[in-house]
């Protein structure tokens, strides 16, 4: 992010597959760097070229770039990624390093993503007992407890994808920078606001052959109203819907979001999002949208001080699965952050060190609609910038897709 940020010029597009460019090297010619640009749908590269460009130190020139026309497909995303590398080895770095470099989201398609035939999928059973409703379909079950409204067990051909429950959730692992500020004590107030939630109603219809709503209403420990729906599909597909109504009585909520629990072995992490490096929403120009591949090990940063870490931006997909390609992903048509760590919230915000770290036995997995920034212009109260924080005066809404992964 540094780098990004510290980098001698900028690009910008200008459309009509034209970008402006700007030196900000005091004697450098950007002729003596390659110049490369990538084409990317939904990450995967569909056009690419290497030019050579010319623009004086301190000088801003326009460049076109040979993309050939081609057909956008309804739903897909498009980004262009511009890059100035270094042509051969240096003292400093090696041939093909980044000196300066964009990423732009280009436009797609105007046409709407066909719609899902649910009359189309296989049958799904509902039950109700005294304490759940359990949806039933061809290789899968899913159970929503009435007492907490949570997704307690989720199936998937003999095999539990839940080590704990999905529920909501409004905090993050507490960083240095919120502890020296009176977000610890927010981040108190809105984390015993999920854990003292209450559930004044929880009803279940069948909205087709191949598809059951659950609808859950209720009130967090704070007075804040939300509801999650659950809308479990024929193929074993689960959307979740999520609306946290809050009022003016409170600044802001560390955090948006649910969080779950996945068995260990889920450690093979793959994302389209922002990255490769850890991002957040005020630290993340300097990581471009992509494929990557990790696990989550990996996601782990070990600061000296354990805290928040790991998480993702701009997230389209996020699969776990295990060696044999076999967990679960989760998707949605808009942008959501994830993390997905062997460490739980309490260990983290409890132990002193990172070396003093213990595993737990399952993933913690967060999906969030967005988590306020990590702050850092000072260390002794400084909040993040009013562009990075997470508002309470107004409401969130948020969906997404949870697709059973096999190998």
């Amino acid at each position: 992010e540094v780098k990004k940020v510290y980098q001698n010029g900028d690009i910008v597009w200008k459309g009509d597959n034209t970008v402006s460019i700007s030196n900000e090297n005091l004697f450098t010619n950007l002729n003596e760097y390659n110049f490369i640009w990538t084409l990317t749908e939904d990450g995967y590269e569909i056009q690419s070229g290497t030019q050579e460009v010319s623009v004086d130190p301190l000088a801003t020139a326009d460049v076109t770039l040979p993309i050939e026309e081609f057909e956008k497909k309804a739903g897909s995303q498009y980004h262009l990624t511009c890059a100035f590398t270094l042509k051969e080895d240096t003292i400093w770095s090696k041939a093909g390093h980044h000196v300066i470099e964009e990423q732009f989201e280009l436009d797609g398609s105007d046409e709407a993503v066909k719609a899902e035939d649910v009359a189309a999928l296989s049958a799904v059973a509902l039950e109700e007992s005294e304490d759940a409703y359990t949806v039933s379909g061809e290789g899968f079950n899913v159970v929503v407890d009435k007492a907490t409204g949570a997704m307690t067990s989720y199936v998937y051909q003999d095999k539990e994808l839940l080590d704990a429950p999905l529920e909501p959730n409004f905090v993050r692992p507490l960083n240095e920078n919120d502890r020296a500020s009176s977000m610890e004590n927010i981040s108190k107030t809105w984390a015993a606001a999920g854990e003292e939630r209450t559930v004044e109603s929880v009803a279940a219809e069948n909205i087709a052959d191949g598809a059951v709503r659950i609808n859950v209403k209720g009130t967090l420990g704070n007075g804040v109203p939300y509801a999650t729906g659950y809308v479990i599909y024929g193929n074993g597909d689960i959307t979740v819907e999520n609306q946290i109504m809050p009022s003016d009585s409170y600044d802001v909520i560390p955090l948006v979001g649910t969080t779950m629990k996945v068995p260990a072995e889920y450690n093979n992490v793959t994302y389209f999002g922002r990255g490769p490096q850890e991002n957040y929403l005020d630290r993340n120009t300097g990581a471009f949208k992509g494929i990557y591949e990790t696990t989550a090990d990996d996601l782990y940063i070990p600061y000296e001080t354990p805290g928040e870490t790991g998480t993702r931006t701009g997230v389209t997909w996020v699969a776990l699965t295990n060696d044999e390609g076999n967990g679960l992903m989760v998707s949605s048509a808009k942008d959501f952050e994830f993390s997905a760590l062997h460490y739980t919230d309490k260990e983290l915000n409890e132990t002193r060190h990172a070396y003093e770290l213990q595993k737990d036995d399952s993933i913690s997995f967060k999906v969030n609609k967005v988590q306020q920034g990590l702050a850092g212009d000072t260390t002794w109260g400084a909040w993040p910038h009013e562009q990075y924080l997470v508002r309470a005066n107004h409401s969130y809404e948020y969906e997404y897709r949870i697709h059973p992964v096999t190998g």
